[in-house]
C-alpha cells in the first residue's frame, strides 16, 4: 500500500473518512527538528494497545456488591456481562508483518494480532508498525503503517462453544494518527473509544445504572527522540483488560484484580456516549 503524503504542520488532524488500516507519510516542512549528530533513521517498534473482556462463569468479588432491589439485578447484569468475555489471547503478539496486517487472518499463527481478531474474542485494539522517522536534506519524515478495529461482543456461553454468527457487532469512535513536532522529537497520537450496542444493553442500562451505556478508552502516545529514545505511553480506563505491547515486551492491566468497584462502577455510568475516565496509564 502506497504511503498516503501529508503536508507538515506544528501539529496535524488526520480526516475521519480515512479508512481503519492506512499508511501514512508526515513531513516535517517547516524543519522543526535539531537533530544534531545523531542518527538519522530512528526505527519504531510495533506498538499495540489490545482490550479484552475477561471470561468467567462468575462475577468477580471486586465487581460485587450484597445489596437488594436494583442493586441484585446489577449483580445479575455483571454476570451475563462476564459470560460474554473473552479467553486470554496468546501474547506477546507476532510483531510479523502478517501479525500486523490490517485484515483478520484466520489461518495465522497462534500468537498473530491478526488470527486473535479473526476469532472476534476481543472488545478493541489500535496498532502501529513498520514506523520510523527519518533526517532528510530539507525536512524530516516519519512514516508508519496504522489500524485500528472495534471488536464484539460474544455470545454469553463458553468460548469453545460459542457460533461464529452469534457475535455482536461494537459500536465505537477511532481517531486516526496526529503527530505533533517538536524540536528535539515526534508525537503520535491515536486513540479508540469503544461500547457495548446489544439491544439488552441498551435496554438494561438505564434502567440498572440509570444512564445509557458509556464508552470504554484505550489511548496511544509514542514519543520520538532524535537522540534515538523511544516511548510508548498507554492510557486506558478501568474496563476491558487490556495488554499493551511495546516490540516484543507486555504490560498488562485487570478490570478484575486489584480494582475498586466505586471506580467500575463511575466508569460504567459515566452516561450515554460519554468517555469513561481514563483509570490505567504505563510508559514503556
Amino acid at each position: 500500500m502506497a504511503h498516503e503524503r501529508i503536508a507538515a504542520k506544528a501539529t496535524l488532524e488526520i480526516p475521519d473518512s480515512l479508512p481503519i488500516g492506512h499508511d501514512f507519510l508526515f513531513e516535517d516542512d517547516g524543519n522543526t527538528l535539531a537533530w544534531s549528530n545523531s542518527a538519522g533513521v530512528i526505527a519504531i517498534p510495533s506498538i499495540i494497545s489490545f482490550g479484552f473482556f475477561e471470561y468467567s462463569t462468575t462475577v468477580p468479588e471486586s465487581w460485587r456488591r450484597k445489596l437488594f432491589g436494583r442493586f441484585s439485578l446489577r449483580q445479575e447484569a455483571y454476570r451475563h456481562l462476564f459470560s460474554t468475555g473473552n479467553p486470554r489471547p496468546n501474547v506477546p503478539f507476532d510483531p510479523s508483518a502478517g501479525s500486523l496486517r490490517s485484515s483478520p487472518d484466520p489461518y495465522g499463527g497462534p500468537d498473530w494480532l491478526s488470527k486473535t481478531r479473526a476469532s472476534r474474542e476481543f472488545r478493541a485494539c489500535v496498532w502501529i508498525y513498520d514506523a520510523a522517522l527519518k533526517r532528510g536534506t530539507s525536512h524530516s519524515q516519519l512514516s508508519l503503517s496504522w489500524a485500528a478495529q472495534v471488536g464484539y461482543t460474544a455470545p454469553a456461553s463458553p468460548p469453545p462453544t460459542r457460533a461464529p454468527g452469534g457475535y455482536s457487532d461494537g459500536e465505537g469512535v477511532i481517531a486516526p494518527p496526529r503527530v505533533t513536532w517538536l524540536p528535539k522529537g515526534a508525537v503520535i497520537d491515536t486513540s479508540i473509544r469503544f461500547r457495548i450496542s446489544t439491544r439488552s444493553a441498551k435496554l438494561g442500562s438505564p434502567l440498572l445504572m440509570l444512564s445509557g451505556i458509556p464508552y470504554m478508552v484505550m489511548n496511544v502516545r509514542v514519543m520520538i527522540d532524535v537522540s534515538g529514545n523511544v516511548n510508548a505511553q498507554f492510557d486506558g480506563s478501568i474496563v476491558p483488560n487490556q495488554i499493551y505491547q511495546k516490540g516484543p515486551f507486555i504490560y498488562e492491566v485487570s478490570m478484575v484484580d486489584g480494582v475498586d468497584y466505586r471506580d467500575i462502577l463511575a466508569a460504567l455510568k459515566s452516561g450515554n456516549k460519554r468517555s469513561a475516565p481514563v483509570y490505567h496509564s504505563k510508559i514503556m
